[in-house]
């Protein structure tokens, strides 16, 4: 119940913001000329994803690898959308730095995996790997979702509205999966034909 009322107290202070900012958008006229495309879903369902996908890793690789490898797919994706605009991003070139940068990136990345085996006298179990090579992929999700809503903030000329699109779409998926996998949540109906 708590996380509901987190939500409903973003979304509710998302909605105030956006009433005084941008009163207009909750006018029909204002989405009679929108273009509902990707970038109106993509990015809420972005932030599930990476925030999920933290969730199962942290009780497989522990805290710190799952924030490295992570954060190592946040930095190549982004480098990878500013060097080629992928998403409507400026485009930006891929400097000697930036090639620096991401070779000391998976250096420390193998230098932090050595050191984890050799203090760790248990073999490791190959599905590890695999859940480091999904910890990189889940890391693709916030840049892609930021630049995302990027372009929709472009696209209806507000990154305020932009946001509460996004948390709203976030929401609504969140809420379709909680009441997908979680198995105490009982949807009950009422019979009128019961009598008490």
């Amino acid at each position: 119940m708590h996380l509901l009322s987190l939500l409903v107290l973003a979304q509710s202070f998302l909605i105030i913001i956006n009433l005084i900012v941008n009163p207009h958008v909750f006018t029909l006229a204002f989405y009679d000329n929108q273009s509902l495309s990707y970038v109106w879903y993509v990015g809420g369902m972005l932030g599930v994803i990476f925030l999920t996908g933290n969730l199962v890793l942290l009780p497989r690789l522990g805290a710190s690898l799952t924030v490295v490898m992570t954060v190592a797919g946040q930095i190549i994706m982004g480098v990878l959308i500013d060097t080629f605009g992928w998403f409507g991003a400026e485009h930006e070139p891929f400097t000697l730095f930036k090639v620096l940068g991401v070779i000391l990136l998976i250096f420390g990345i193998i230098l932090m995996n050595y050191v984890r085996n050799t203090n760790n006298t248990s073999k490791t179990h190959p599905t590890f790997y695999i859940w480091i090579i999904v910890g990189f992929i889940f890391g693709f999700c916030p840049p892609i979702q930021t630049a995302i809503n990027s372009a929709l903030g472009q696209q209806i000329h507000s990154s305020v509205m932009a946001a509460l699109v996004s948390f709203t779409v976030g929401t609504i998926v969140l809420f379709i999966l909680t009441l997908i996998f979680n198995r105490s949540l009982k949807l009950t109906t009422y019979d009128n034909n019961k009598v008490n």
